[in-house]
């Protein structure tokens, strides 16, 4: 299974996603790409100065969140591999999250609200993730929500068990 996302997206340049294809049909890609661009249009219509230091603020902590994920991840990876299993729900949650947080940071749907933009809650991080990917895929399932919600159940889990010891 592969398509080539670059002819959705009609930019030159294209990261070769390797999740997405297996996550995603090339019709829902597609259609992502579409209702994506059609809400950035009236963004760049009257883009400003002041736009332009808005949306590369947003897109400098996006990739603050894309590299705190990658640490996650790969100090999950390494906790798994050396039998630290009790790490690795929190660090695959927090990886989870600030991927979330990076997506949010960049997309046209989250209105920038200061501070309280960059510092929502969990709660409403995963929340307003679920909902977004939906446009992904429309499914009645809520399956993106219900796969963000278990990995914070997970997290919480062994949290609350390490509390207690």
């Amino acid at each position: 299974m592969t398509y080539n996302v670059r002819e959705f997206t009609g930019s030159d340049y294209c990261y070769e996603y390797n999740e997405l294809l297996v996550q995603a049909t090339s019709d829902q890609v597609r259609a992502y790409c579409v209702a994506t661009k059609e809400q950035f249009a009236p963004i760049g219509k009257e883009f400003t100065d002041e736009d332009n230091s808005l949306w590369i603020l947003r897109h400098y902590l996006a990739l603050k969140f894309v590299i705190s994920a990658s640490i996650m991840s790969g100090s999950a990876i390494y906790a798994q591999a050396h039998n630290l299993l009790m790490a690795v729900p929190y660090f695959n949650y927090y990886t989870i999250l600030n991927c979330c947080r990076a997506f949010l940071m960049t997309s046209p749907d989250v209105r920038w609200a200061g501070r309280a933009t960059m510092e929502m809650t969990h709660s409403r991080i995963l929340n307003v993730t679920g909902d977004l990917m939906r446009r992904l895929d429309p499914s009645p399932d809520r399956k993106w929500s219900e796969r963000l919600k278990r990995a914070r159940q997970y997290r919480e889990l062994y949290s609350l068990h390490l509390l207690a010891l």
